[in-house]
């Protein structure tokens, strides 16, 4: 291309970008803004997961195309597209992320629906809601988090995502499904440092044993973290932390007198996780298993049975089995609760144990948001009731 035709291009898309950012309903803002959120949060853009992301844009390829092209029509080139691969053209990348940070800012300034904790304790209690919940410490913290919460009881040391911390009152879940991308990183570091009136202090300038005891705990689940890359605030307890009870459940005494339901439901999940092997080495990924869990084996309070956090495709999945293929099932009060929050990640998968001697079968359905199709197309109803009396009556007598 020629030199002239490149400076008509960059003028071009510098002169619509102002419009793009301040206009998001736009298809080309969307579009741009969407590519920019997958990129923060992936080492790679893939036309594939821009393409999902965009799905609700009835034009998106033909928009797509103008604005990997070069042409006097286009809308201007903004990307580079090497195999899937999806790049910002690099004469514009600056100028692209220079308005992408003011537009964040703007965002920030607007009338939230949310709120951010407004002292020491609602932090605290915010980074034990965190630590509290295992099964979503790896997709939560994502592939290279650099800001950690750390609350000291006495010998007891507790870590938080700040981006997490941050928030007020809200569970984990919650924060997957509705609340990550309410703001940046930046925005909620600074509100913590404010909050505290202290600074973010590297690992490497932290008390050996706080640096110890962070390794052993991200060390569990992102194994290739890059440790130097942790800075921490310290909040120092002297009270005892009273840490939100987990909803652990030994798998081996869940539904001790339904032994057969219980066998069936285990040898549904394999076949679930089996079927999510398959599914993802058919999209040509390598080395799958490292992508899934079978969270249940782990915590049967989890609120679902099995978690893949592939790239782009996360999903925590309830699997529900049976002797046939019909669509009747029972859910729990904490499988609905937790699959309503995790919203567009939350799934059931349908598995119809065929042979149970053999354990075969398959899985014949897949339902994603299952909570609100459950709401729209389904029918719930309440089948048992939570009961408790006034600890007063604490003698043996009739009422009347």
């Amino acid at each position: 291309m020629s030199e002239e035709n490149e400076i008509y291009q960059i003028n071009k898309v510098v002169s619509k970008l102002p419009r793009w950012f301040k206009n998001g309903h736009r298809i080309n803002s969307q579009i741009l803004i969407n590519y920019l959120k997958l990129e923060e949060e992936y080492e790679n853009v893939e036309y594939e997961h821009l393409a999902e992301k965009c799905k609700h844009l009835r034009t998106f390829k033909t928009n797509f195309d103008q604005m990997k092209n070069f042409g006097e029509k286009n809308h201007g080139k903004i990307f580079e597209v090497s195999d899937t691969n999806i790049t910002l053209w690099k004469p514009l990348k600056k100028e692209i992320y220079l308005h992408y940070k003011n537009y964040k800012r703007e965002l920030s300034l607007k009338k939230l629906d949310y709120k951010f904790v407004d002292n020491e304790n609602e932090l605290v209690k915010s980074t034990i809601e965190f630590f509290s919940k295992p099964e979503f410490w790896k997709s939560t913290i994502g592939n290279a988090p650099k800001y950690f919460v750390h609350v000291q009881n006495g010998g007891h040391h507790i870590f938080g995502l700040s981006k997490f911390c941050a928030f007020k009152n809200i569970s984990v879940e919650e924060y997957i499904s509705s609340f990550r991308y309410k703001t940046d990183g930046g925005t909620t570091r600074k509100h913590i440092a404010d909050l505290t009136s202290k600074s973010w202090i590297p690992r490497k300038k932290i008390d050996r044993k706080i640096r110890e005891q962070f390794d052993n705990w991200i060390s569990k689940f992102h194994p290739n973290y890059n440790l130097d890359n942790a800075s921490f605030i310290t909040i120092s307890q002297n009270k005892k932390v009273n840490k939100r009870k987990q909803k652990f459940i030994d798998p081996e005494t869940l539904e001790n007198n339904l032994k057969l339901q219980r066998e069936i439901g285990k040898i549904g999940e394999e076949i679930a996780y089996d079927y999510e092997i398959n599914r993802l080495r058919k999209l040509g990924l390598k080395n799958v298993e490292k992508y899934i869990e079978h969270t249940s084996r782990l915590n049967s309070g989890a609120g679902f049975d099995i978690t893949c956090l592939a790239k782009k495709d996360h999903r925590y999945i309830e699997v529900k089995s049976s002797l046939n293929n019909n669509l009747d099932f029972f859910i729990t009060e904490n499988e609905y609760c937790t699959l309503e929050q995790l919203g567009h990640e939350a799934f059931i998968y349908f598995v119809h144990v065929t042979n149970l001697e053999k354990k075969e079968g398959k899985v014949f359905m897949v339902l994603r948001n299952p909570i609100t199709e459950l709401k729209a197309n389904g029918d719930l109803k309440p089948i048992a009731y939570r009961a408790s009396l006034d600890k007063k009556l604490n003698t043996i007598k009739e009422v009347d």
